[in-house]
């Protein structure tokens, strides 16, 4: 620990280091008199910690020392009230002063009086920052004495003002985060709306077709856990998505909010839209000795389309075969949410001749 020792008129001289703490000897001009204090502070003591004074002595002989059974539980830290230093004696459970040991007793033949007492523990908490507790002797002395009571009533006074200010601030810090929370869960919802609104997509990917909502990464945040998505790099001006990145599901994980789960590589958009073929008018066809009006198409790929599309009833179609006036028949079958095709053979438009050979349903 480079941490040093600082106080109003001590000068560090050397130091006493140990395996447990950093102990630092400086002297402390006071009332004429040359005092050597030994101070230290725990090696792994927190960045705001604080020394502690564990030896005062005068002449090379010791006049206080922190003694364990009599002073355990308490910190002592140095103060100064009124110019003279003071050890103040602050528990370490309630971090306020118990006692003070002003350097003033090194010299004085008598006890301090209560009136004393009372303003030795009040000017060290305030220079120290904390609060101090009074015995019942000194509670009483306060109540009575003219001037200790005046001053406890504006230390009160003070008291519950600065608390008032702590508390007013408290609730407009715990107001100004509850907006910026309800800020944050707006714009989550503006967010979540915004992509919902948008046509989901599907991407190649080395484990196959994916598909999901398109956002982009500043949105994965605000994202509906469960959700399927794919990250893309932009939206143009018509809001169509570029760069297809990662496919992926989106969870909430504990201390890091939404994530991306099963995530892979996209390699492309997948477009599997396809238009519905025009059909160039329809003829009559004899089926199985019944005559039915076949819808005709230019070519066999557009039959293949309109499988591929599917359809929702049992319906014929046909396309020209060479120059002969022939016509391949098929049947295709959208019941069940199945398209199947069926051959009814190479046939000629109906022209009331019955003997037509009867095709030959596959």
């Amino acid at each position: 620990m480079s941490k040093i020792f600082s106080f109003p008129g001590f000068k560090v001289a050397s130091n006493a280091d140990n395996d447990r703490f950093k102990v630092d000897i400086g002297t402390l001009a006071y009332g004429g008199r040359d005092y050597v204090l030994h101070v230290m502070i725990p090696h792994n003591a927190p960045d705001h910690g604080e020394f502690s004074v564990a030896k005062v002595e005068h002449d090379g002989k010791s006049v206080w020392s922190y003694d364990r059974t009599r002073d355990e539980g308490t910190f002592t830290r140095l103060a100064l009230v009124n110019n003279e230093p003071v050890i103040a004696f602050v528990s370490k459970k309630t971090g306020r002063i118990s006692k003070t040991h002003p350097f003033l007793c090194f010299t004085r033949k008598l006890p301090l009086s209560v009136a004393m007492q009372i303003a030795y523990k009040r000017g060290a908490a305030e220079d120290l920052g904390v609060e101090a507790d009074y015995s019942p002797a000194e509670e009483s002395f306060r109540q009575v004495d003219p001037t200790e009571s005046q001053l406890a009533a504006e230390a009160e006074a003070k008291r519950r003002a600065e608390q008032a200010a702590r508390d007013a601030e408290a609730k407009a810090q715990r107001e100004a985060a509850e907006a910026k929370r309800q800020a944050r869960e707006a714009k989550r919802e503006e967010t979540r709306k915004t992509i919902a609104g948008r046509e989901p997509v599907k991407v190649k990917t080395e484990a196959g077709i994916r598909y999901g909502q398109p956002v982009l990464q500043a949105e994965i945040k605000d994202l509906e856990p469960k959700g399927l998505y794919v990250l893309v790099d932009s939206f143009d001006e018509a809001g169509a998505p570029h760069g297809p990145k990662k496919a992926f599901k989106a969870i909430a994980q504990k201390g890091k909010g939404i994530v991306m789960a099963n995530a892979s590589d996209a390699i492309d958009f997948f477009d599997d839209t396809l238009a519905a073929p025009t059909s160039t008018g329809s003829k009559n066809f004899m089926i199985e000795g019944e005559v039915f009006e076949v819808t005709t198409y230019k070519t066999k790929s557009d039959i293949d389309t309109l499988e591929r599309i599917g359809v929702d009833m049992v319906e014929f179609v046909a396309y020209p075969i060479g120059n002969n006036g022939q016509y391949r028949v098929l049947g295709l079958d959208g019941t069940e949410g199945k398209t199947k095709v069926f051959d009814a053979g190479l046939l000629k438009p109906y022209s009331g001749d019955n003997r037509q050979q009867k095709a030959k349903v596959a």
